[in-house]
């Protein structure tokens, strides 16, 4: 029935009105005179007499600005839709020039509109100007960070063409893909980019096309993790193809490869270096700044291992320089980011003010992987100056954010910063958490993963799992088998372990290796977790060799690297081991006792009995859980054992909750309303309204606070009152009391030893005094 009204309306509108009306309808609801001039051909005045009747009609409106649309976007739809396609289409050119010769004055006018139009009128006038614009409005959207949208012109102008059957020129076609494929990983889309880029790699028409799309899919894979082994494959090839014919692009393409070869399998990284080498010598001929950048990279990749922190600093210095030569945002923070991290391993407090410039750039830009980025740098900052509570809480905010936009390497890195702040806590129970989430979690890395649980057991005590742990890097082809910079934090927590289980052999090999760092640091990825300085496990190890001088001079470097960072929790380690080494008398419990020169006690089971005789005494009783604690609490002497290890019979095993707090539903909704929250802020202080975001501050730290109360580290829930570990302490304390007493009758020595040796709780451990000691030989005959 409106519809009717408006058509009736429009009928009793002259012609020539009429006409205008049409042009105004393609040109959009805001009414540009002088736009509609140049598409009727009449001047302006003529155009503003021939609205006049529409305005009587109430078609139109004119604002109290002077600004004339129509009445109501009904009112448009009906004239517009109303044209024929010809028509329509003929009409959509002509705004388009219209418009374009506008914005060409300086008037004011967005990229966008004239885009639209020539993509609409794409049947008319060809692809040319269509692509231009789309182009145009892409770039003008990216600048403003609005990635979605610029995608979105690109799309559309491929669409267009693609509907009216108007050819677009193979290598400009395969350039809109790659251009619509970064905004959508920017915009936090990496699999829509995947789909494109691989269109675009099928309808590469050459080789500098097949080389292009080969340096896209690698640079997405870069941000976005991608199999390697394909990206390899088809930078390969593309290196192949432009071999000799295009040194821009073959330089890019060496470069590109040897990054991907550093970061993959071993056997492929020894390739790294001399292709990284080639590449930079074919960036400086190329002279040409997009292309040395790239090989720059490539160059630092390759030398990313312990000890080359201050030669790559250079090298990332330079890559920031030629990015803000290029004005490429992107290249300028990945120089920025690298150099600090550089500078972090080679001991230099400079680390600081590079990262405030790379946090200050990424605050500017606020793309969705900036946020994340920043977020988990400040956690490594937190960690670094021993805040654990500012690090929990930023971590989880970042793997929260991580989350939300698909980030693929939010596990790995907090994981990694547990390992950072399971440091700053020193608590046993964390450690013992540690070590096995490390063992599930990197199970791609099994070296690192074995190496990080052995030092989270030994700082845990519990040094029977963390001997288990060294032997598993041993079986995984211990540290040749891993020569990427993880080496650098690897090497530190298996040092530790290999020292406290008193490992010789493995001690002074690992010294034999670390020394030579000891002037620098070991850090997790770019700024994601400081490992602490070397010289700090080479202090430890030089001790547990009995070289007490040499651990002196060591500890004495660590701490002065710890200050210099402003690592408080490593500069505490430091303190701590130096004080040690001064103490006029150093006997520990481990040196005590195997100087200790007890009896021979023995211990066996065999098909449902156990045997146990000391000092003439012996007596024989049934197979009983009791027993077989005792036997394991005798085997890892020295060390604290959970009573739920104890009870589950499985080694490494933590104390588990089961009831929990909160559930998951319950916390994905608290994350989520926290990042509302953040965009809340964010628009509160766009506008000026203290009041609004201390308001919601509040409320943010409300929230957090719920969060810290009701969760525990990684994340996850923590348990309620009925808890398996407190279970465990009672059956385990009870069963080991009970063979004790079963014991007592035919070996009361025997009995008495025990009683005052074990400890029972929810750790227990078998810890003799020094003049108590007893020389145990445990049997399992049953198997």
């Amino acid at each position: 029935a409106v519809t009717g009204v408006v058509e009736r309306r429009l009928a009793l509108m002259p012609d020539e009105t009429r006409g205008v009306l049409d042009a105004a309808s393609v040109l959009g609801n805001h009414l540009l005179p002088d736009v509609l001039a140049a598409v009727t051909g009449r001047s302006l005045s003529t155009i503003m007499e021939l609205l006049d009747p529409a305005i009587r009609a109430g078609l139109l409106h004119v604002a109290a600005t002077g600004e004339v649309r129509f009445a109501h976007d009904l009112f448009r739809e009906t004239v517009y839709g109303a044209l024929g396609f010809a028509a329509r289409t003929t009409l959509h050119s002509q705004v388009g020039e219209a418009l374009e010769a506008r914005l060409a004055t300086g008037a004011p006018g967005s990229p966008g509109e004239v885009a639209e139009h020539f993509a609409l009128a794409i049947v008319v006038d060809g692809s040319g100007k269509a692509v231009h614009w789309a182009r145009r409005a892409a770039a003008d959207e990216r600048r403003r960070s609005a990635f979605d949208e610029a995608a979105a012109h690109i799309r559309r102008v491929r669409l267009a063409a693609w509907n009216a059957g108007v050819p677009i020129e193979a290598a400009t076609l395969v350039g809109l893909l790659m251009e619509e494929a970064d905004s959508q990983a920017r915009s936090g889309d990496p699999d829509a980019a995947r789909v494109l880029l691989g269109t675009a790699g099928h309808l590469a028409p050459d080789a500098p096309a097949q080389a292009d799309v080969a340096l896209a899919v690698q640079r997405l894979g870069a941000k976005f993790a991608a199999p390697r082994d394909a990206i390899i494959t088809q930078l390969a090839a593309a290196l192949d193809a432009v071999t000799g014919v295009d040194i821009i692009r073959q330089a890019q393409v060496t470069a590109a490869l040897a990054r991907e070869l550093q970061h993959s399998v071993d056997e492929d990284r020894v390739r790294a270096g001399p292709l990284s080498e080639q590449a930079l010598e074919l960036g400086r001929q190329a002279d040409d700044d997009e292309t040395l950048v790239a090989c720059l990279l490539a160059r630092h990749d390759a030398l990313w291992e312990p000890g080359t922190g201050a030669q790559r600093a250079v090298l990332a210095q330079e890559i920031a320089e030629v990015g803000a030569r290029l004005g490429d945002t992107d290249r300028l923070a990945e120089g920025l980011i690298l150099q600090a991290n550089g500078l972090l391993e080679s001991g230099s407090a400079g680390f600081r003010r590079v990262l405030d410039r790379w946090f200050g750039l990424l605050d500017t830009r606020a793309e969705p992987r900036d946020r994340y980025m920043v977020l988990t740098r400040r956690a490594a900052l937190a960690l670094l100056d021993g805040d654990s509570d500012a690090a929990r809480d930023l971590m989880h905010h970042a793997a929260d954010v991580g989350t939300a936009i698909h980030e693929p390497d939010t596990g790995n890195v907090l994981m990694s910063q547990r390992v950072a702040l399971a440091r700053v806590l020193d608590d046993r129970d964390e450690h013992v958490r540690l070590a096995h989430d490390a063992v599930e979690w990197w199970t791609g890395a099994p070296v690192l993963a074995h190496a990080v649980a052995a030092g989270a057991y030994a700082g845990a005590g519990d040094l029977g799992s963390a001997a288990r742990e060294i032997a598993m890097v041993t079986e995984a082809g211990g540290l040749t088998n891993e020569g990427s910079y993880l080496r650098s934090v690897l090497i530190g927590h298996l040092a530790e372990a290999a020292a406290a289980c008193d490992h010789q052999v493995l001690c002074q090999e690992l010294l034999d290796e670390i020394e030579p760092l000891a002037g620098d640091c070991g850090v997790n990825g770019a700024v994601v977790a400081f490992a602490g300085p070397f010289a700090y496990p080479a202090a430890i190890l030089a001790r547990t060799l009995g070289d007490e001088d040499r651990a002196r001079r060591l500890a004495e470097q660590s701490l002065d690297n710890a200050r210099r960072l402003g690592a408080r929790t490593w500069a505490a380690l430091s303190e701590g081991l130096l004080a040690e080494l001064d103490r006029p008398d150093r006997t520990g419990k481990a040196d005590q006792r195997r100087a200790g020169t007890g009896d021979r006690a023995e211990l066996t089971r065999n098909h449902g009995f156990w045997t146990i005789s000391w000092r003439g005494e012996q007596a024989t009783i049934t197979d009983r859980k009791g027993m077989n604690d005792i036997a394991t609490l005798i085997q890892q002497q020295g060390t604290d054992v959970p009573a739920l290890q104890l009870a589950s019979g499985i080694p490494g095993t933590a104390a588990g909750m089961t009831d929990t707090i909160i559930d998951m539903q319950a916390l994905t909704a608290y994350r989520g309303h926290l990042l509302d929250l953040d965009a809340e802020i964010d628009q509160a202080a766009e506008h000026r309204d203290p009041g609004r975001v201390e308001q919601l501050r509040i409320e943010r730290e409300d929230i957090l606070a719920e969060i810290r109360r009701a969760t525990r580290l990684g994340g996850q829930p923590r348990a309620g009152a009925n808890d398996p570990a407190e279970r465990a302490r009672k059956s385990v304390s009870a069963r080991i009391r009970d063979a004790i007493k079963r014991v007592e009758p035919l070996a009361p020595d025997l009995a008495a030893h025990l009683d005052r040796s074990i400890r029972t709780g929810l750790r227990c451990s078998y810890d003799p005094a020094p003049d108590d000691a007893v020389d145990w030989l445990i049997r399992d005959l049953t198997h």
